[in-house]
C-alpha cells in the first residue's frame, strides 16, 4: 500500500434472499443503472466486477462477492477500488461510498423483478420527463460541442440517450481536433 493511501471502501451486508436471487440481481445492475458496466463475471465463485468511468480519472472497479449464509440469507461484500493508483483524498472515498450506495439501491430494485420486467428495463428509453431535460437532446449536445465546448462536454456526460460508445467517440474526436488546432496555431 502506498504512503498516505486510504484503504478501499468496503461494505458487508447480509440480506434475506437466496444466493440465486442475489446473483441474478448483481448480474443485472448495468440494466438498472447505465453508469455501471459489467467488467468480469465468475459465476462459479459468485464474483462480479463492475466498472464505472469517472470524470477526470480512469474510474473505479466495483467488486461484488456473494456468500451463502443459509438457504435464505446471503452475505454481499462490495469493495470499490481505483483503476489506477489508490484512494488518497477524502472526496474520492466519498464518491466511492456513493458507488456502494448506488449498487445496493440497484440490487434492491432488481432483486424481485420478473424476467419480463428485467428485459423491459434493459431496453428502456429515458422517461418522457428525463427526455425533456435540455442535455438529453442529442442535436443540442452536438451543437454545444461545436459552439461552446465546456457546456457541450457537460451535456454529453449527463445525456441518457447517447450510448457510452458514442460518447467516448465524440470525446476522442473533440480531443483530437483540439490537439490539431492547437498545433496549427504555433
Amino acid at each position: 500500500m502506498a504512503l498516505f493511501a486510504i484503504p478501499n471502501p468496503k461494505k458487508n451486508i447480509t440480506i434475506d434472499f437466496s444466493i440465486d436471487k442475489v446473483k441474478r440481481a448483481a448480474a443485472n445492475i448495468p440494466a438498472a443503472n447505465k453508469t455501471y458496466f459489467m467488467f468480469s463475471t465468475l459465476d462459479s465463485f459468485n464474483q462480479y466486477t463492475l466498472q464505472c468511468f469517472e470524470f477526470v480519472s480512469a474510474g473505479v472497479f466495483i467488486d461484488i462477492n456473494l456468500n451463502s449464509v443459509s438457504e435464505n440469507k446471503t452475505e454481499v461484500v462490495i469493495e470499490v477500488r481505483r483503476k489506477i493508483g489508490s484512494f488518497d483524498q477524502s472526496y474520492e472515498v466519498t464518491k466511492a461510498n456513493k458507488h456502494i450506495e448506488n449498487i445496493i439501491t440497484c440490487m434492491s430494485k432488481v432483486i424481485n423483478m420478473t424476467d419480463e420486467e428485467l428485459k423491459d428495463m434493459a431496453t428502456k428509453k429515458p422517461s418522457s420527463e428525463e427526455s425533456k431535460e435540455w442535455y438529453n437532446k442529442e442535436w443540442l449536445v452536438i451543437l454545444l460541442m461545436v459552439i461552446f465546448l465546456p457546456i457541450g462536454i457537460y451535456a454529453l456526460i449527463r445525456n441518457k440517450t447517447i450510448s457510452f460508445g458514442w460518447k467516448l467517440l465524440l470525446l476522442i474526436i473533440v480531443v483530437a481536433a483540439l490537439y490539431i488546432f492547437s498545433g496549427m496555431n504555433r
